[in-house]
């Protein structure tokens, strides 16, 4: 018997996000996509040449369309008065968010800008606490 066991949490393809990604943001052939991180939401880097973006994959049901909705908004809103983050770049269709047919279900995905930077130490509970 070879029952599938469901999924809770899927890693996507890196070479599938890619032409997604360049299907989606008309981003060049010699577009390329990496994994940077695993974790509560998957962060992958996508380079176009010399531009830098990095796509969030949100864990399913971790966040509703519409907290991610209002996280876009946040973030834009904090772009366009001037203050320094990474912000949601909208595709093609004009949305900010792209809906994934993941094994697990459906799952959100934002493009944002590349922040450079270094990546800090671990934070202690005080800061952690503020950041959120």
């Amino acid at each position: 018997m070879t029952d599938i066991f469901p999924t809770i949490n899927s890693t996507i393809s890196p070479d599938a996000l890619c032409k997604f990604v360049q299907q989606q943001y008309g981003l060049s052939e010699r577009t390329e996509c990496s994994i940077i991180r695993l974790a509560m939401n998957h962060l992958y880097r996508i380079q176009d040449g010399e531009k830098s973006y990095v796509f969030r994959v949100y864990t399913h049901n971790l966040r509703t369309e519409l907290e991610v909705e209002e996280e876009v908004r946040l973030l834009t809103h904090l772009k366009e008065n001037g203050r320094p983050v990474a912000y949601p770049i909208a595709a093609l269709s004009k949305s900010f968010i792209q809906k994934i047919q993941a094994p697990e279900g459906e799952r959100f995905g934002v493009l944002f800008s590349f922040a450079k930077g270094k990546k800090a130490a671990k934070f202690s509970p005080e800061t952690s606490f503020l950041i959120g």
